[in-house]
């Protein structure tokens, strides 16, 4: 009898029961239900499939490749229609897909070179080296086909090695273009692309790659990598190279050790950053002294790892020294994953808000000209992750209190303390822009909803603007800004707006994003800044701006970064990473 996971090649062609009864689970049984009689009434019309094949086999390889159509034919229009098909004891995640791409073949058989096959097993280093798992491949199964088919070179076993090398890179190409796993799954304000290109549908990318001279280089040249991407790939590929050599020993905690100190514990921390780069050779005295080279080397792994860059280890130093290569390589594999959610956005031309690192990067020509410590959410106003186009900027701007924060803080405050709205520079209008006078306005019983006044802050010292706001228009209300409290830029961790970005240094990004030496040098900003006019400045096209979550990255210098989980996201996408791959193909 069939097996629940619908009839295997060796059924298919001993009994010729692909036709046997079957009940099409939802709503594809009424939808495929006259097909699926259709189907079974041709095949049980036929001689035992046996029979066809040993005759053609007989008849020579023209009617070898007949019969090997058929059967290819048989076996993809049941999984078609029942959803469920199989193959070596591995599913087929795409019958539906194979069904188009080879019925468009007249079932041909399309892996018919040795070196296709022998480049699916490049492929899966590729997968390897860039985060993904290769046994999410059907590579066992596959060479078990191959094996068999070389060995006996029935239609049968051509038959398994053709669907399995196909089902091996419609898995492979979907891993590397859109990553394992759905982001929309895993946050509702996804909205980067996640798409085909325009050129090409899933039928034609996949018959392009088989028919390629080169399947691994048709691959990379389709789904080419940015420079940020390609930079965290080679820092994986270095922490599993220290993983594979032992990893490294952890520092022994205890009192902070600061620059003079003499201690045991110095020689340890010397043979860890070595180990990871921060410390060089060169500069290793190789003494238990704490000298100013390891405090070079200690800043360094501080900058690398969001701490406090004082020169000293302390506990959180002390704690991230300690975390074993293996967190350290988890993190790099997510990190590529989210991505790989983004490679269409990832271009040499962008703003890259990194949210876990509280840092914002700026890429022109694909290397980075600006860095800059940034604000973000606090975990309970969590800055979203999407893409943005920065259109324009606002300078001397004025803030208008988005209904969000008028319920949680200002109206509140307002209520608390009637000077609240002199203090902050704030005026209150209707809502078609007419002055209001406060006095006149009774705050107690007034709510956040159907509040009926808008509340704008103006120019000045005191505006939660700063003196600049770039603007990229956005269902959430977010953008990028200045502060006037610079103060909490010295933090190590910098979670504490309520859901926009505050820039550190935002005069040196607006004169890089305005890129005009002549209108808009810096002391030309500034002195229009002088003015305490609001003026907005629109950029010459619009620039991207991606705002990710990435707990590691690397750069193009070679420089690794980690950083806190301060959303706690990590620990579910690595499930996810870890889970049984499901094909999910945007239309």
């Amino acid at each position: 009898m069939p097996s629940r996971q619908g009839p295997s090649i060796e059924l298919i062609t001993l009994a010729g029961r692909v036709g046997t009864r079957r009940t099409i689970p939802g709503n594809r049984q009424a939808r495929g239900l006259s097909r699926c009689s259709m189907l079974v009434a041709r095949v049980l019309a036929r001689p035992i499939a046996a029979i066809i094949l040993a005759t053609s086999l007989l008849a020579g390889p023209a009617a070898a490749q007949s019969a090997a159509s058929e059967l290819l034919r048989q076996q993809l229009e049941y999984g078609s229609l029942s959803g469920e098909s199989r193959m070596n004891g591995e599913s087929l995640h795409a019958a539906s897909l194979m069904l188009e791409l080879y019925a468009e073949n007249d079932f041909a058989l399309l892996w018919t070179r040795p070196e296709q096959l022998a480049a699916l097993e490049q492929l899966a280093q590729r997968i390897d080296a860039e985060g993904l798992t290769p046994d999410d491949l059907p590579l066992q199964a596959l060479n078990e086909a191959s094996t068999e088919a070389q060995r006996s070179g029935t239609v049968t076993a051509l038959v398994e090695q053709e669907l399995l090398a196909t089902e091996t890179l419609i898995r492979a190409a979907y891993l590397l273009n859109f990553g394992k796993v759905n982001p929309h799954n895993l946050d509702n304000d996804w909205n980067f692309k996640r798409s085909l290109r325009p050129d090409s549908t899933p039928v034609e990318f996949i018959r392009a790659a088989i028919a390629a001279d080169d399947l691994n280089l048709y691959l990379a040249e389709d789904m080419p990598r940015g420079p940020v991407y390609i930079a965290t790939m080679e820092a994986l590929a270095a922490f599993r190279k220290i993983s594979q050599s032992g990893g490294w020993q952890p520092v022994s905690t205890g009192a902070t050790l600061r620059e003079g100190d003499s201690d045991p514990r110095v020689t340890e921390l010397r043979t860890r950053l070595r180990t990871t780069g921060q410390l060089t050779a060169a500069a290793d005295s190789g003494t238990d002294v704490f000298d100013s080279a390891l405090v070079e080397a200690v800043i360094r792994f501080q900058d690398q790892h969001g701490l406090e860059t004082d020169g000293a280890v302390g506990g959180r130093t002390f704690a991230a020294l300690n975390v074993p290569v293996e967190k350290r390589i988890d993190q790099l594999r997510i990190a590529l994953e989210r991505m790989r959610w983004v490679l269409d956005d990832l271009t040499d031309d962008m703003l890259l808000v990194n949210i876990a690192g509280f840092r914002a990067r700026l890429f022109q020509n694909g290397q980075r000209s600006w860095d800059g410590r940034v604000m973000v959410g606090q975990p309970y106003r969590k800055t979203p992750v999407f893409r943005g186009d920065m259109e324009y900027l606002v300078f001397n701007p004025t803030w208008t209190v988005p209904p969000g924060i008028l319920a949680k803080d200002t109206l509140p405050a307002i209520q608390r303390d009637p000077g609240y709205l002199a203090r902050t520079n704030m005026v209150v209008l209707t809502r078609d822009g007419k002055p209001v006078d406060p006095a006149t306005v009774d705050w107690p019983s007034m709510s956040a909803r159907g509040f009926p006044y808008i509340l704008r802050q103006q120019p000045g010292p005191r505006n939660a603007m700063g003196q600049v706001k770039f603007i990229f228009p956005n269902e959430h209300f977010v953008f990028l800004h200045d502060t006037p409290n610079r103060s909490l830029f010295n933090k190590p961790e910098r979670a504490f707006s309520s859901g926009c970005i505050r820039v550190e240094h935002p005069l040196e990004l607006a004169e890089l994003l305005l890129n005009d030496k002549d209108q808009w040098n810096r002391a030309k900003i500034e002195a229009m800044l002088a003015q305490k006019k609001t003026r907005t400045v629109h950029l010459r096209a619009t620039f991207p701006v991606l705002l990710m979550y990435l707990t590691a990255l690397a750069e193009p210098d070679g420089t690794t970064y980690f950083y806190t989980d301060i959303y706690e996201r990590d620990a579910r996408l690595l499930r996810e990473l870890q889970a049984e791959i499901v094909i999910d193909v945007p239309e």
